[in-house]
């Protein structure tokens, strides 16, 4: 009987250590928000404006930066509503 007790002993304590250390086998993950939100209040952002030189143009306006002239146009020719690039003016390709 003694020896039964000492064997149940050595099964048991190794058993309940484990168990009283706490060992988290599983992952967690910790979510942190921002107290603060960004919020945007230019009424501009969604405008359709080239920028040359800290100044807005709008399209089909014509700069000259050194001997080259530029054209607002828009940045693609497929979209009818997309953003506007500054485009090389070609005077022999009609815009």
């Amino acid at each position: 009987m003694k020896s039964y007790l000492v064997g149940l002993l050595l099964i048991v304590v190794p058993i309940s250590s484990a168990w009283s250390e706490g060992k988290s086998y599983g992952t967690s993950k910790t979510i942190v928000t921002p107290k603060n939100s960004v919020i945007v209040t230019d009424g501009k952002a969604g405008a359709r404006i080239c920028y040359y030189d800290d100044r807005a143009y709008s399209i089909g306006a014509v700069i000259q930066v050194g001997k080259v002239y530029l054209i607002c146009q828009r940045q693609n020719d497929y979209e009818l509503n997309g953003q506007l690039a500054w485009v090389l003016l070609n005077p022999n390709k009609p815009q």
